[in-house]
């Protein structure tokens, strides 16, 4: 396999006793590279210029490229992907959460390290923008070679790549994920409100027997009560500044949920890289320490289970008022970039399904890390996703249908 370099403004063909550089008359600007022509231009000036220096036809190339024009890559720490129900769905979803646009324009591959002197596992994931290939592509279609990876040019890990025949398989494996249907959530509803039609038959047994007939009202009670509201009437005024006033209402968040937040607003150093919340529980990626880390700082009894080897569940002893809210499907999601974790609840709005949170740390460029053992000084702050839920009266969408 043959690489080459393709830069601003010089092609480098790393031969194998030494490199050869064709330096280029003009500029490439990463928006010029959408476009087909400019790739049959540069294979015309690398064949007047290169001759039979050139790969011959049907050459395997590997293309090594700018960060700046596309590529995403991504250091998460996740070990045993095989092993999570929807692999493809999640790794789509760490890359449309922190890519520039939608998952859908990209070819992804990703690359699983395991333990070492550098640190604990990790998974690396690398993104091309997909008329990048197309671009790439059309060069080495023009010059007869047959474009086979793509990699930064500024990568230092051996095997970091975007294998495009691993790249055609994610996408042939993401199309054919599907979520088996959720069918337990029916039977706690169906349990709540065979409950609440319990509770009310009592109650209204009890209102009714504790009631008194019209017969039992005598005149002393009606004199009584005449007197006790003339008795109202020449008592003083009440004093304002005893009278209690109700309790503020939370701006932006429901009061339950910002009671929530606040210990971990209060306390982020100490907090995972990412976690997900909803009103029963909490979703979090093993964080180093241990995960009795997390109960410490949210003081709420809870019950902890396993998950998969990098993820455990904290269950709330008692969830939030509502309980879990189906995703509404008519709201689009929310990301917000937070420079603290403070700043989430005035932005939450009401009644979410969930919220996702993960930490940003950043190498350089493009290149994200999202593990406690990257550089503390290298934190940017935190990526939050509101999920917008149904409101608790509403039916949910299959009971709508």
């Amino acid at each position: 396999m043959t690489d080459i370099t393709l830069l601003d403004d010089r092609v480098l063909l790393h031969l194998e006793s030494h490199t050869r550089e064709f330096p280029l008359a003009y500029q490439i600007h990463s928006r010029l590279i959408q476009t087909g022509e400019l790739a049959r231009l540069l294979a015309e000036h690398l064949r007047e210029e290169g001759g039979e220096a050139l790969p011959a036809g049907g050459t395997p190339v590997r293309m090594a490229l700018p960060s700046t024009w596309g590529l995403v890559r991504l250091h998460l720490p996740i070990s045993g992907l095989n092993q999570l129900q929807q692999p493809m769905h999640h790794l789509a979803w760490e890359l449309d959460l922190h890519a520039p646009e939608q998952v859908e324009q990209y070819l992804f591959d990703y690359q699983e390290a395991p333990p070492g002197e550098t640190g604990p596992a990790e998974l690396h994931l690398i993104a091309a923008r997909q008329n990048l290939v197309a671009f790439c592509r059309t060069l080495c279609d023009e010059l007869g070679w047959r474009l086979v990876a793509l990699r930064a040019q500024d990568e230092g890990l051996p095997g970091f790549q975007l294998d495009l025949a691993r790249a055609a398989a994610h996408r042939e494996a993401l199309a054919a994920e599907s979520f088996p249907p959720v069918r337990a959530w029916r039977v706690a509803v169906l349990a709540a409100a065979a409950l609440c039609m319990v509770g009310t038959a009592l109650w209204l047994l009890v209102e009714r027997a504790g009631r008194p007939t019209p017969s039992s009202v005598s005149s002393p009670q009606n004199a009584a009560t005449a007197d006790s509201l003339k008795a109202a009437v020449q008592a003083p005024p009440l004093d304002s500044s005893r009278v209690t006033a109700p309790p503020p209402s939370a701006t932006g968040a429901d009061t339950a949920w910002a009671r929530l937040l606040e210990p971990l607003a209060s306390q982020e150093d100490l907090l995972p890289d990412y976690f997900m919340v909803d009103a029963t529980g909490i979703l979090v990626r093993q964080e180093e320490g241990g995960r009795a880390r997390l109960t410490r700082v949210l003081q709420r009894k809870g019950r902890v289970t396993r998950v998969s080897p990098a993820f455990y569940w904290l269950e709330f002893a008692t969830p939030l008022p509502g309980g879990r809210l189906e995703e509404d499907p008519a709201q689009a999601l929310r990301q917000m970039k937070l420079t603290r974790l403070q700043e989430l609840a005035p932005r939450l709005g009401n009644n979410p399904a969930r919220v996702l949170v993960q930490r940003r740390r950043a190498l350089s460029g493009t290149t994200w890390r999202f593990c406690a053992a990257a550089r503390a000084d290298s934190a940017t702050g935190w990526l939050a996703t509101v999920v917008p839920g149904l409101p608790p009266s509403s039916p949910g969408p299959a009971e709508r249908r």
